[in-house]
């Protein structure tokens, strides 16, 4: 069972919640940063299981698990704090889109976009989102997918299948 999935509020004993509570310090720019360990993330164990820090902050700020298929983001981009008010549970597509990674950037830029390279409409109906692939239009993939099939059959073999993709809404 991976850390995600693992129920963090039903091993939180007054005591785990008490040694939880000693690893952080307030910082100047209203961040409470995890001191323990020296990786990007704070991590805490329970009965022997790591889990991120700012996951436990959540659980404990909102009195529920966070669901196994949900991120934490740190609003501030500080990996090591875990103030509450700092920290929301979102999807990871949604997390990333946030971040400052290359890949965030390029998403974010090619959402900006109201056509593609051959000119349609890169509104929702006409829009998907591969998360390998970025954004993509419905019209080209079709055609794509049409040469693909006819390249295929004239060389006696099967067309490749394309990465699955996420309609926009």
């Amino acid at each position: 069972m991976n850390e995600r999935s693992r129920p963090i509020l039903e091993k939180l004993s007054d005591s785990v919640i008490r040694r939880f509570n000693n690893k952080p310090t307030v910082s100047v720019d209203g961040c409470t940063i995890w001191t323990a360990g020296n990786g990007r993330y704070g991590r805490f164990y329970i009965d022997g299981d790591q889990y991120f820090a700012h996951r436990i902050a959540v659980v404990l700020a909102t009195g529920a698990d966070i669901a196994p298929d949900m991120d934490v983001d740190h609003l501030c981009r500080n990996t090591k704090c875990v103030n509450p008010d700092h920290l929301e549970a979102v999807t990871h597509i949604e997390n990333i889109m946030r971040g400052d990674a290359p890949a965030a950037r390029t998403m974010r830029a090619l959402a900006l976009r109201n056509e593609c390279q051959r000119g349609h409409d890169m509104s929702a109906p006409n829009a998907w989102i591969s998360y390998s692939a970025g954004r993509g239009c419905r019209q080209c993939s079709t055609l794509r997918d049409a040469a693909d099939r006819a390249r295929a059959r004239s060389m006696g073999t099967k067309a490749r299948s394309h990465h699955a993709r996420v309609d926009v809404r």
